[in-house]
């Protein structure tokens, strides 16, 4: 049945054109009549009725052929609607591409180290008064969130360039929180940090500088390649930052 109706199908435009032709035809008659009279309709008659027959043989044929031609058509049909579902799936899935070599380095240095970090100075950022937080920074906040399929599971793929860009303006607005909070840890009435975070963003922060290094003599990662000049992160920072002004508080539990 199936095949019955995929040949049908595949006829209609010629049954279209038969009855079209018919129409003509006829209606060719009908006007040969009015205008020539009943004798000149008569000897046209036949010529009609042989382009009918032949419309109509060849509509047989035709369909017979597409009858035979059914079976191959259904199953092709099918195959390559098969593949278009197959694509429109590929397209929705996550793109789970492969890091490799700088791609990797790079990838593991935002997850271990810029992960991290953000953390860190968001911590610190809340407890600075009048600091600007982090969320009312657009640039570093769409780098961040750029960043985010990284952190979701299974991890899913960043290209490089776009690794490169984000990385570059994280670092490039995330030296105004480094000299908020040294302003803040020189100002003698400051007494609002926990140990804790502290050293959480000190520690982060330091991993960062320290890997940095590395990146940035690393000639195949675009505009994060900057062998002379320094980082953007700034110095590495110590315990001696510790001035007398500062009274960190220590968190609840400890002397």
């Amino acid at each position: 049945m199936q095949i019955l109706h995929r040949a049908f199908a595949d006829t209609v435009g010629h049954i279209k054109t038969l009855l079209g032709g018919a129409f003509v035809g006829f209606a060719s008659l009908v006007a040969l009549y009015l205008w020539k009279g009943r004798e000149m309709a008569l000897e046209e008659v036949p010529f009609v009725v042989v382009a009918i027959v032949g419309a109509l043989s060849g509509v047989v044929f035709i369909f017979l052929y597409n009858f035979a031609c059914a079976p191959y058509r259904i199953e092709r049909d099918a195959h390559e609607l098969t593949k278009s579902r197959l694509r429109q799936i590929e397209a929705d899935l996550p793109n789970y591409g492969t890091y490799e070599g700088d791609h990797e380095q790079l990838m593991l240095f935002v997850v271990n180290r810029i992960f991290p970090l953000i953390g860190g100075v968001r911590s610190m950022a809340e407890q600075i008064p009048d600091a600007p937080k982090i969320e009312d920074n657009q640039p570093l906040m769409e780098a961040i969130k750029s960043l985010a399929p990284l952190s979701s599971s299974p991890v899913e793929y960043i290209p490089l360039p776009k690794m490169i860009d984000a990385v570059n303006t994280i670092e490039a607005n995330y030296a105004l929180y480094v000299r908020e909070i040294d302003r803040a840890m020189s100002n003698a009435k400051t007494n609002v940090y926990s140990l804790k975070d502290w050293e959480h963003w000190r520690s982060a922060h330091n991993a960062v500088e320290g890997e940095f290094e590395v990146i940035r003599k690393n000639s195949r990662l675009g505009a994060l390649f900057r062998p002379t000049r320094k980082s953007r992160w700034g110095r590495l920072v110590g315990t001696a930052n510790l001035t007398e002004n500062c009274q960190l508080l220590q968190p609840e539990g400890t002397g």
